[in-house]
Order: structure tokens, then sequence, then C-alpha cells
């Protein structure tokens, strides 16, 4: 009976999580902070910037409808300023260019409303780097 309690209480937990994080559409604009001067040149995003962390993900938040100040400030106070680093750029993109790259957005809200994550990168370092020039070659970069 215990073990069927478990279940149930953690399929409800998993069911209300999904109905309250809504999808992320492919038209949503996204953006990816940048803190090292070496994942941008003068004019553009480096595919570094999108290489997967440790565990396989890219961070990256929601900004559709946001204002140019809103999305700075989520940046600047939200993510700079809890990870001790300065904001140096950000690149903005489409959800439907990461699905064109076979990865997924999805919503991942422990730290903002706004966060999500790339998810899905292939194993091989090789396919990450294909995957992040494409990426890369359809951000707008933006400096602050």
């Amino acid at each position: 009976m215990i073990q069927f309690l478990k279940s149930f209480f953690k399929a409800l937990r998993e069911s209300q999580t999904r109905e309250t994080i809504p999808n992320i559409q492919d038209q949503e604009d996204l953006c990816r902070y940048i803190f090292s001067s070496n994942h941008v040149s003068a004019t553009k995003v480096k595919y570094a910037a999108f290489l997967p962390d440790k565990n396989g993900e890219t961070s990256v938040f929601r900004i559709s409808g946001c204002t140019e100040n809103e999305i700075w400030d989520i940046g600047i106070n939200h993510v700079a300023k809890l990870s001790g680093r300065i904001l140096k750029a950000r690149g903005d993109f489409a959800a439907s260019h990461v699905r064109k790259s076979s990865l997924d957005v999805i919503s991942e809200t422990s730290r903002h409303d706004l966060h999500a994550n790339l998810v899905n990168w292939p194993t091989e370092r090789d396919e990450q780097k294909l995957i992040a020039i494409e990426l890369a070659n359809s951000t707008k970069l933006c400096k602050p």
C-alpha cells in the first residue's frame, strides 16, 4: 500500500508539473547569456557559447514579450550576480532553430520562471560542435 501511494503521489506531482510549465513553441524567442569573451567576436556569437555543460544541457532563457531592459535585467540580476560572473553579451534566436538542429528546448523553472535548457545533445563532441555551429549561425549578437 505504501509503495502504491508513493507511486500515486509521484505521478500526481509529475502531471501537475507538466500542466503548469507551458510548452515552448517554435516561434518563441530565446537567448543565451554569454560570459566569456572567447564566445563572441565583434559581430557574432561563436559556436562554443552553445556547447552543452557536463549535464548535457545548455542554459537559455525565454524572452518573447520581454523588453530589452527586462532581458538584460534577467542576465545581470538573475544569472551574472548569482554566478559571480560579468555578462559580456547575449545571443538571441528562435526555438525553431533548436529543433531544426535535432535538439529540443524544455522549460526548467527552478532558477527563474523563464529559464529553459537545450537538451538531447549527441554524446560525440564532433556532432555537438556541428549543432553548436548551426545554432551560432542562426543567432543575433546583442551587446549591453
